[in-house]
């Protein structure tokens, strides 16, 4: 059996995520309300338009995608709003640019980038974001090399930067030097 090729990975790709869009209360606005200034946020949509039941998303590469909104059952919390795919009608929380399409990450078979890499890469990079999440900015001069963790922040607990530093060094106590010589920043930093 042929494997499908893999076409990039979830955080190079555009994305647009329903939680995202309740977050900035944008489901609390009447029916037909259409929003054309969203491109600093979603750069690959031109035009949003809020239906009854679902959204109109005008791309940048000229095609409209319509976007059904269902609500979902969740586990314990009871029901949640979820997207449908267009393409495999799947409910998905997330759809992405492929293509000049809107996709779910099945179709677009996106793959993240984690199951990209060795096992070693894979902690180098968990180790990565973790020291970036602790520091922020100023931990990209702990990112490069496996003994440096960032110096605690002034808001965080003693107790969290305690455990933040066992959970580093238990990752990254089995690696070797030279998977910390090429780092890749991109996937690293959020969108």
């Amino acid at each position: 059996m042929r494997q499908r090729r893999c076409n990039g990975t979830i955080e190079i790709c555009n994305s647009i995520d329903v939680r995202e869009m309740i977050r900035h209360r944008m489901f609390d606005h009447p029916t037909g309300t259409t929003w054309r200034q969203c491109a600093l946020r979603w750069p690959w949509i031109s035009e949003i338009k809020l239906n009854q039941a679902s959204l109109e998303l005008w791309l940048r590469s000229g095609h409209v995608a319509v976007v059904p909104l269902v609500w979902t059952k969740c586990g314990f919390i009871g029901s949640c709003l979820c997207l449908v795919c267009p393409c495999c009608r799947r409910h998905t929380r997330k759809l992405y640019e492929i293509g000049g399409a809107c996709r779910c990450r099945v179709c677009g078979d996106l793959r993240y980038a984690m199951h990209r890499r060795s096992v070693a890469a894979g902690r180098v990079l968990t180790a990565q974001r973790r020291r970036l999440k602790i520091g922020g900015k100023g931990a990209l001069r702990s990112l490069d090399s496996p003994d440096a963790f960032p110096p605690k922040p002034r808001n965080m607990w003693n107790r969290t930067y305690e455990r933040a530093r066992r959970r580093d060094q238990r990752t990254t106590r089995k690696l070797d030097w030279r998977y910390w010589r090429d780092p890749d920043w991109t996937i690293l930093v959020p969108r």
